[in-house]
């Protein structure tokens, strides 16, 4: 799951694409990440997405620390259950033998300073000291050490964290700053080392959870054990968020946490389907809770403390082949575009996938099922720095990385995920080999694809193949002490840990060049979008910027990238059961369609998700291409149109802004694109989705002619790329839409202007009815379509243009030549030929035929 379906507000980093720079503004690659200058150890200390191209992170929500917990606390609250009772806890998640709990130290008195309530500065210093007690020669929690982190934040993931409390393991200890020499217990928050963390409050009524009164039975299951749950709090959020740091700087399983209100305490745990927090205990009168808890965590194996032990360290001689392969790769890619302009640059973008000291080894299993019995295999693949960084804490928590295979030094593309394990649901990989038996284009090979196995053996590294790493939060949703009052927990299912690799390594449709490249790469996904619908009966339903992926196949040096259609784990096989009719049952928030953002029960069709292009192309063009509005104005149009959302009876719900977009041109009539072609383009997209009313004139046939037929909407765009008006290739811009511009959002925004008929007919166009490269415009009309002052332009939205039909010679190619010819685009016809897109002889503009 997206993280932004459950908060379509989450942010992408806020760093430039290195594609953006101005050169003389590039970095000193030696110093581009000296903010994190210390090496991984295998699962810990993992590298972050260094770009805001993490697809499924494209909300524009303010970076400001309550706005950042309210955020995740709304998120949060339909992931927590509880209050399991603190004995149940211990005994189901911390299994420790009976001849080592005889050695644990006594627990009487063991947090007898810990004040009944106070500031949290008078909390840390009694409880830091309890816990690190030693008894005989023996600590609490032997081989840890926990630090007063509350004044360094860790100001290397995607926002400050520090937790009140860190627990170190000692063998990490010298990795970990000091204030300073003599204050040892003071220390910077590392959350790429954190084994466990504490957050403290000043008093019991500081706890974000209430317990049931005792004695607790199921007659309780109607009470909420979240604290208001209709308003977001924020201390919930704040333990969501350090939650999500470490999840995302480290290889996990599940992340075990300590909640401290004043002297009462809970026990957490947490893994991607959500936390179990336990009932609140006393450390006063109860002081044995958290003593054994520390004991058992101290004595449990790495796989039960949480960490995925089939990510290992690489050698020194791995991570010299991975830098080569990562660099003749990216300058493969690269080629033609503005990151590769130069060696610098190129040097730079190969740290988008490449942190020096920082490279592991990970285990794909893969199953032979040509083989009876079935025969299990594994393939190690290196990575480093990942191109999605997962920022939630529940869902499929997506890493994606450019991976290099040590036996060929191939690279390739490794996606590492949650997948929701729900009845009907179908892998990922499964889908990958259907699509490409019914010869489906632009869907990358894949590769490899299975479940990753249990570590049962720490020490020789032993696993079960027909184990799996499972979450289990949503096992105890039956249990009677689960008190969830009128929350809805549709949203925790189970999720199970999946590696799929493809063979296709390449960029986000957020590194696009410019317009043609654009264009183009949707055009191929949509390809593969239709192929799937009408020879695989497969809908995608989770079209996004992050699913199209950009790649240059070998051969193909000088050609413009390919965009290739991925993601397809949401994907639902028409006429079959779907597993995602409760929940998740869409994709990336801010590209939902109308329907599915904002009508729980409406089916998803094909419809549906070309919508989700539209918004795709819409996005992209607004983000990266040159049009009128500042960085400032921008915001206030995309904020609503793509993040707006609601919470109604337990979900989300948008689509409002979209559909007054739809309806009136609400917002995208603010905008004018410097390029009238895609201006224009982008005006008969929206036209064919949804006309305005008033527009409608006798000589234009109804507009759900295309959009209800996907194959004339194909027509459309293939002759419109195959026509001569030129398209630039490199006019992407770089722009910042800070947390400011949100003051500059308008409350009611400004009516769309309507042109006139006559404004229309002066410069309106006709669709030629050939199938592939159009005839040359005349020059008048080709200089009408050319780059202009966007303040000439008519608002976008508000004008229905088609390509022109006329004759002459093609254009001389430059540097804005249709660049779309430099490969064949298009696909087998499947009506007869010559019957005309629209079923007419031809098609004039409302203007020309007034």
């Amino acid at each position: 799951m997206s993280q932004s379906l459950v908060d379509p507000e989450f942010l992408a980093p806020t760093r430039p694409d290195l594609v953006d720079i101005h050169p003389e503004d590039l970095p000193d690659a030696s110093l581009l990440y000296e903010s994190n200058t210390t090496e991984s150890e295998g699962v810990y200390n993992v590298p972050i997405a260094m770009t805001e191209n993490s697809a499924q992170v494209y909300g524009h929500g303010s970076r400001y620390w309550k706005d950042r917990y309210r955020r995740y606390a709304r998120e949060g609250q339909h992931h927590i259950i509880g209050p399991m009772p603190p004995r149940v806890f211990l005994d189901t998640f911390c299994p420790c033998p009976a001849q080592l709990m005889q050695d644990m130290p006594p627990t009487v008195d063991a947090f007898k300073d810990v004040p009944l309530q106070g500031t949290e500065a008078e909390i840390y210093g009694p409880l830091i000291k309890a816990l690190n007690a030693v008894h005989g020669g023996v600590s609490r929690c032997p081989g840890y050490t926990f630090r007063d982190t509350s004044k360094h934040p860790d100001n290397n993931g995607e926002a400050k964290v520090k937790p009140d409390v860190i627990c170190y393991a000692n063998v990490h200890l010298d990795r970990v700053k000091v204030k300073k020499a003599g204050s040892e217990h003071l220390s910077h928050a590392d959350m790429g080392f954190a084994a466990f963390f504490f957050e403290v409050k000043r008093s019991v009524g500081k706890d974000f959870l209430k317990d049931p009164p005792e004695p607790h039975s199921g007659h309780w299951r109607g009470h909420d054990v979240v604290k208001n749950a209709s308003k977001p709090n924020e201390d919930l959020g704040q333990n969501f968020a350090y939650a999500a740091e470490i999840f995302a700087r480290q290889f996990r399983l599940h992340i075990f946490s300590v909640s401290v209100s004043g002297a009462s305490a809970r026990l957490a745990r947490w893994d991607r389907a959500g936390v179990i927090m336990s009932r609140a205990f006393s450390l006063r009168t109860e002081p044995e809770i958290l003593c054994e808890f520390l004991w058992r965590f101290s004595h449990m194996t790495e796989t039960q403390r949480g960490l995925d032990l089939t990510v290992e360290p690489a050698s020194e001689e791995d991570e010299t082949l991975f830098k080569t392969a990562i660099a003749k790769h990216a300058q493969y890619q690269l080629e033609g575009t503005r990151s590769g302009s130069s060696d610098h640059r190129l040097q730079l973008s190969v740290l988008e996938h490449y942190q020096p000291g920082a490279v592991s080894s990970v285990m794909v299993h893969s199953k032979d099922l040509d083989k009876s019995p079935p025969v299990y295999y594994e393939q190690r693949y290196l990575v480093s720095r990942p191109l999605i960084s997962p920022l939630s804490v529940a869902g499929r928590a997506t890493r994606t990385y450019w991976a290099v295979n040590p036996d060929t030094s191939e690279v390739v593309f490794l996606k590492d995920t949650w997948r929701f394990l729900v009845d009907g649901a179908e892998e990922e990989g499964e889908v990958l080999a259907s699509l490409e038996r019914a010869n489906v284009q632009n869907v990358p090979k894949v590769l490899q694809y299975g479940h990753v196995p249990c570590v049962i053996d720490d020490d020789a590294f032993r696993v079960d193949p027909a184990v799996f790493q499972d979450t289990r939060t949503q096992d105890f949703l039956g249990e009677t002490w689960c008190c969830n009052g009128v929350r809805d927990l549709r949203a925790i299912v189970k999720h199970t840990h999946y590696r799929i690799v493809l063979a296709v390594a390449g960029y986000s449709l957020a590194r696009i060049s410019g317009t043609s490249e654009l264009l183009c790469a949707t055009y191929d996904a949509f390809l593969a979008m239709l192929d799937a619908y009408q020879n695989a009966g497969r809908l995608h339903r989770d079209i996004s910027v992050g699913s199209i992926i950009l790649f240059r196949p070998p051969g193909h040096r000088h050609a413009q990238r390919i965009g290739y259609l991925i993601d397809w784990d949401l994907s639902w096989r028409i006429g079959t059961q779907d597993p995602h009719t409760v929940y998740p049952r869409y994709g990336t928030w801010q590209f939902a369609s109308i329907n599915t953002a904002g009508r729980q029960s409406e089916k998803h069709t094909i419809q549906d998700d070309m919508e989700s292009m539209l918004y795709v192309l819409l996005y992209c063009s607004m983000r990266w291409l040159p049009h009128s509005r500042d960085d400032r104005s921008l915001r206030a149009i995309m904020d609503p149109l793509f993040d707006y959302s609601h919470e109604y009876l337990g979900h989300h719900e948008g689509g409002h802004h979209k559909t007054l977009n739809a309806m009136d041109r609400e917002y995208t009539d603010r905008v004018q694109f410097k390029n009238r072609a895609l201006h224009c383009f982008l005006n008969d997209l929206m036209y064919f989705h949804q006309p305005v009313p008033t527009w409608r004139v006798p000589s234009v046939p109804e507009p759900t002619q295309v959009w209800g037929d996907p194959e004339r909407l194909e027509e459309f765009w293939r002759n419109f790329l195959n026509s001569p008006i030129p398209l630039p290739s490199d006019d992407r811009v770089h722009r910042v839409l800070s947390d400011e511009a949100r003051a500059v959002r308008s409350a009611s925004p400004q009516p769309a202007t309507i042109p006139s008929m006559t404004s229309r007919s002066g410069s309106a166009v006709s669709v030629s009815r050939k199938r592939g490269r159009a005839e040359t415009p005349p020059p008048s009309v080709l200089a009408s379509t050319q780059d202009g002052d966007p303040r000439s332009f008519p608002p976008l939205g508000t004008m229905f243009r088609m390509l022109p039909e006329s004759a002459g010679d093609p254009p001389d190619e430059g540097s804005e030549e249709p660049a779309r010819k430099r490969r064949n685009l298009g696909r087998s016809p499947q009506r007869e030929a010559g019957d005309p897109i629209y079923g007419r002889e031809s098609l004039t503009s409302p203007g020309d035929a007034a």
